[in-house]
């Protein structure tokens, strides 16, 4: 028999980072959702759910695109949707429930 002595837990965390821009919560209605997914954009959300972070993950980079071309795409898509005056970097988030 095993008796574990350390810290045992089952309480979540999470956690982004994604590059894209900030915007209210309150502007992505039904049809910003359907434009943000048409053009392979994803939405992150802050723990108080206030704030959303619309672009891409770090990690969907392509082999063959160059971290200037990532950016560049996503400012495209991201000023197509809403349009010019969204400014947009890298954006990380952590938290903890438990």
């Amino acid at each position: 028999m095993r008796i574990r002595l350390g810290f045992v837990s089952n309480s979540s965390s999470e956690s982004f980072l994604v590059y894209g821009a900030k915007v209210d919560g309150k502007v992505v209605t039904e049809e910003i959702w359907e434009q943000i997914h048409k053009r392979g954009l994803i939405v992150e959300y802050t723990p108080d759910w206030d704030d959303r972070y619309v672009g891409k993950s770090w990690d969907s980079i392509g082999d063959d695109q160059t971290g200037k071309e990532f950016k560049e795409d996503i400012e495209a898509k991201i000023t197509e949707i809403f349009g010019d005056g969204f400014k947009c970097h890298t954006h990380s988030a952590a938290w903890y429930n438990g």
